[in-house]
């Protein structure tokens, strides 16, 4: 590029900053359009390294934008490059100077570093960790939200032995007030966990301890004080998945727990032999009529199960009572083997609405189910080919459970039972249901009959035209 043309661009850009191509501004998005993208699509790294350089607030803005897509649109990376991007990634980390932009309707001030931390820890870690390592190492005041993301995002992902005491020592300098950015190192210990081994367990566990500690509770309603419940209950999680020494904290916390706690189950699989936690457990199951709280309870019997005899019958004594329906426990229950092909053909023959809800949820999780299960699919189809006058309720709502499930597993072989049961059901639920499915997994020859079915019949003619407008208008995105 010519040095003339080159201080042209740079001079455009000089004129305004918009990191999307949708600017409100018309001058702005045609600097973005004809400079900046212009400039991407050619992959001129060199020119944004060189904006960059210039040290300019707008410029290293542009710069590093166009830094990102190239280095995220590339497959391979010249090596020559890389000691310099390292070099722009700290500067651009320690850039605090300000930036306003427009990010739809919206003017949005931030500083540089605030602004690109997202794209910094989206690039590979090759170039990333050493600049954050560094960035983080240097940091002298109170971690803020871009050294927690540095330390969550690129150097957990490191087994760097060096990354470990780090963070400790990051985590330390953490005030009373900071929730939010306790919570994310909290979640960083996690993560760095999950990639090696956490070699100094006593000196984490302090810190954790610290954190507790520091929690002091007041009007529950307020919005900071279910940020520091959600943090104690993050600690407790992550403490128990990384085996450090909080159970007297644990155990007190699960004493008073009555309400629901999605992650208990975390907890409730490190605490498998401990027999006070266990107690606990199951009195909280004999004794809380809470069905949200049940579901957590169970979730968390079931990690515990081997130290239970009767964990089987209970699980489903519960389950019944309670009529639990939830993914993430119908996904438990299946890999503990708790529901079997014998229970749930018995949910399709007696038909309750919460005994089919279960059924298609657990089908959701589970579709090879219908092809495993003969019993079962025997029944299923006996439903849908079951056309007895008067039709009863409960027929009807055992039909429209078959038909959703057909649409729910898109289920092509079976779309010639909905367009028996449009034809032979006079019910219009009935009849919109097997519609939908044949508009959606019909083939043509099922599309014909179904035309042939309703020539000469205004009533269903007029169904059928005035649904399938409905759904052409996309009214329902999902009419079942």
């Amino acid at each position: 590029m010519k040095m003339v043309q080159k201080e042209q661009i740079i001079n455009r850009l000089r004129k305004g900053y918009v990191p999307v191509e949708f600017a409100v501004d018309p001058k702005l998005a045609s600097i973005y359009k004809s400079a900046y993208k212009r400039l991407v699509d050619k992959q001129d790294l060199e020119f944004f390294m060189e904006i960059f350089e210039i040290n300019e607030v707008l410029l290293r803005a542009w710069g590093f934008l166009g830094i990102y897509e190239i280095l995220k649109a590339k497959s391979y990376m010249n090596e020559e490059y890389i000691p310099r991007l390292k070099q722009i990634i700290l500067a651009l980390l320690n850039d605090e100077r300000k930036i306003s932009y427009f990010g739809g309707n919206i003017e949005i001030t931030s500083s540089l570093r605030v602004h690109h931390i997202d794209r910094i820890c989206d690039l590979d870690i090759a170039l990333t960790f050493e600049p954050g390592f560094q960035y983080v190492e240097s940091f002298t005041g109170p971690p803020d939200e871009v050294v927690t993301q540095v330390i969550e995002k690129i150097l957990t992902i490191s087994k760097d032995p060096r990354v470990e005491l780090l963070m400790i020592r990051s985590a330390r300098k953490i005030e009373t007030n900071q929730i939010a950015i306790k919570y994310d190192l909290i979640n960083a210990f996690e993560k760095l966990g999950q990639n090696t081994q956490i070699k100094n367990k006593e000196s984490v566990g302090n810190i954790f301890k610290i954190y507790l500690d520091s929690l002091e509770f007041g009007q529950a309603s307020s919005k900071e004080e279910l940020e520091k419940k959600k943090l104690l209950r993050n600690i407790l999680r992550v403490a128990a998945i990384l085996g450090l020494n909080l159970e007297p904290e644990t155990l007190e916390f699960f004493k008073s727990l009555d309400i629901p706690f999605k992650e208990l189950y975390q907890i409730a699989k490190n605490y498998k032999e401990n027999e006070e936690f266990k107690n606990l457990l199951l009195k909280k199951i004999q004794e809380t009529d809470n069905p949200h709280f049940m579901k957590d309870l169970l979730k968390a019997l079931l990690m515990m199960r081997e130290e239970i005899p009767n964990w089987r019958q209970l699980a489903l004594d519960k389950i019944l009572k309670f009529e639990l329906i939830e993914g993430d426990l119908i996904t438990i229950i299946q890999e503990v083997g708790l529901f079997d092909e014998k229970l749930l053909t018995q949910f399709m023959k007696e038909g309750e609405d919460w005994q089919v809800e279960f059924v298609r949820e657990y089908l959701k999780h589970n579709p090879e189910r219908m092809d495993e299960w003969t019993t079962f699919r025997e029944q299923f189809i006996s439903i849908l080919s079951t056309f007895r006058e008067p039709i009863e309720h409960s027929v009807v709502q055992k039909k429209e459970l078959a038909i959703k499930i057909i649409i729910d597993l898109e289920r092509k072989d079976m779309v010639k039972y909905c367009l028996e049961n449009f034809k032979q059901i006079n019910n219009e639920e009935i009849r919109k249901l097997a519609l939908f499915a044949l508009i959606h997994l019909g083939s043509k020859k099922s599309l014909t009959d179904l035309k042939k079915f309703v020539k000469g019949n205004q009533e269903l003619t007029n169904l059928v035209k005035d649904f399938w407008s409905k759904l052409e208008r996309q009214d329902w995105k999902f009419y079942y």
